[in-house]
């Protein structure tokens, strides 16, 4: 729904509540409990909490993005308050309708579902954190339109990010799909691609740039500087301009097929997936997959072990890197996790 007619439910909710008498009726000392959201469950409470609490919020949200944050359950709350008094039916009519307004999206993406996830351990954060380094994401540029009105793409190399400023604070609002860029800009703007581990280097220099993660999507993520700093710290530079990283997005199933084949083979001591990044590089976002195999692996047995485990990751165009034959390999093995082990 259009952020037009966010406006005018609000506007509508507000002009009802007054009619009621529900409208400023928080006594001075209930201010702070409600704001916390210590409520009673009354209509003049839910009224409260809309006036003190909500609405600023959606206000808030409107006036960074055409599309707000989302709001689930303000519905039933509105009608479990208000009852089934006739005089409060407007008022429940609306709140239904602003919730609605203000639907979370359905989880749409796999970035979403990381960022979804996030919050239920530690491994699972590190899965949306590496989710996000390797996801392609789309950046908005500081540029103006062609002359034929067709959005410019740059390369990575050499852009200049759209930023915004918000209570003195720099943010950067990046996207993993076009069409998300476009309804957070009201147009497909000038852009550019680029994994967001690439993305956090290419930053480097800025230092205190905040990174906004599909504003306006119901699926939002701000990177504060030290995150991104976090990120930078998993790279290491193999050459001049070429860098590897653990990697991510990877299938579940794709990571179990994988360390089922691992484990069938005895030469195997670790395996370590890594993604490469460099700005120019043709390979760049190619994957890597880093073997450590027991010393002494003659080169018969390590061509088998190379055989079984490249059609596994063949999906992913994933290189398979073998150690005693590829001097990367140590590395790599140092610097990124393993996704196999024998302990």
């Amino acid at each position: 729904m259009e952020a037009t007619r966010v406006r005018e439910l609000i506007g509508e909710t507000v002009l009802a509540l007054k009619e009621c008498e529900l409208w400023g009726g928080a006594a001075p000392g209930d201010v702070e409990r409600i704001r916390a959201g210590q409520l009673d469950g009354s209509a003049r409470e839910f009224a409260a909490w809309m006036e003190l609490v909500l609405l600023p919020r959606i206000a808030t949200s409107l006036a960074a993005t055409e599309r707000p944050e989302p709001v689930d359950g303000l519905g039933a709350a509105a009608r479990t308050a208000l009852g089934a008094a006739a005089t409060h039916e407007r008022i429940i009519r609306l709140v239904d309708e602003l919730e609605q307004a203000l639907a979370r999206p359905s989880v749409a993406s796999e970035l979403d579902q990381a960022l979804a996830g996030a919050e239920a351990s530690a491994e699972a954060a590190d899965r949306f954190y590496s989710a996000f380094a390797n996801t392609l994401l789309i950046v908005p540029l500081d540029e103006v339109l062609e002359t034929d009105g067709s959005p410019r793409i740059e390369h990575e190399d050499e852009f200049t990010p759209l930023l915004t400023e918000l209570d003195g604070i720099q943010y950067l609002a990046v996207f993993d799909r076009e069409e998300r860029l476009s309804d957070w800009a009201g147009s497909l703007i000038p852009h550019t691609s680029m994994t967001g581990m690439a993305l956090a280097l290419a930053l480097a220099p800025a230092g205190d740039i905040h990174v906004a993660l599909n504003p306006g999507s119901g699926h939002e993520k701000v990177f504060i500087p030290d995150e991104l700093e976090e990120l930078r710290q998993q790279v290491m530079e193999v050459e001049e301009g070429v860098f590897f990283a653990p990697a991510g997005n990877i299938p579940d199933a794709t990571v179990e097929s994988l360390r089922a084949v691992l484990a069938s083979l005895p030469v195997v001591r670790s395996a370590h997936l890594a993604v490469r990044l460099g700005d120019s590089d043709a390979d760049s976002g190619r994957l890597v997959l880093a073997v450590a195999l027991a010393p002494g692996t003659d080169a018969a047995l390590a061509a088998h072990v190379s055989a079984l485990l490249v059609p596994v990751l063949a999906e992913h165009a994933c290189e398979v890197l073998l150690s005693g034959r590829d001097a990367l390999v140590e590395r790599i093995v140092e610097r990124v996790p393993p996704v196999f082990e024998v302990v």
